[in-house]
């Protein structure tokens, strides 16, 4: 081996640069763009962690989610009413089973996705604390329980209430 060779044979740097961020960001964009063809609001998925938001605040922000949600209920909800209206024609018409001659459908979409669970406790705990709901039925909205469990529930906590007895470092006004 001569010298010319040694020279010839230098160190080059093969390292390939990884592009990570440029990548997440154009998956974010592709999600983007799919959440606003589908009437989402851009941001509603997320690929980097960071688009993650309570019930409370797509609410609030009355966003483009929740707005096409409200729409696809109420579109959802007349197709709904229609067909068993239809079906009770039908079934009328054929004898299938008696229709009551004043019915009335209604249809009641669970929430509770778009629903913050505390943020609507604490709106029916306002309206019993400021007098302007009876406990009772603060606590069939809070719980969904039908009257009769409510009431008997606030009964339970009044009867477990009125059993406790007071701690002794209480009696007297003062610690011991």
């Amino acid at each position: 081996m001569n010298l010319e060779d040694v020279d010839s044979q230098q160190i080059v740097d093969n390292s390939i640069e990884l592009r990570v961020e440029e990548h997440v960001k154009a998956i974010q964009s592709l999600l983007d763009l799919f959440a606003m063809q589908i009437g989402f609001s851009p941001g509603v998925f997320s690929f980097d962690g960071q688009g993650v938001k309570t019930a409370t605040e797509v609410v609030s922000e009355n966003s483009k989610t929740f707005q096409t949600k409200n729409s696809h209920e109420t579109v959802i909800e007349e197709g709904i009413i229609n067909l068993i209206t239809t079906i009770c024609e039908i079934a009328k018409l054929y004898k299938v089973f008696t229709v009551p001659p004043d019915y009335d459908v209604t249809v009641d979409f669970d929430d509770s996705i778009a629903e913050d669970r505390d943020a609507n406790a604490n709106f029916y705990l306002k309206l019993v604390n400021s007098g302007l709901m009876p406990r009772y039925m603060g606590l069939m909205h809070i719980l969904k329980v039908p009257e009769e469990k409510a009431r008997e529930l606030i009964k339970e906590a009044k009867e477990e209430a009125a059993t406790e007895l007071p701690d002794v470092s209480e009696i007297g006004g003062g610690g011991v």
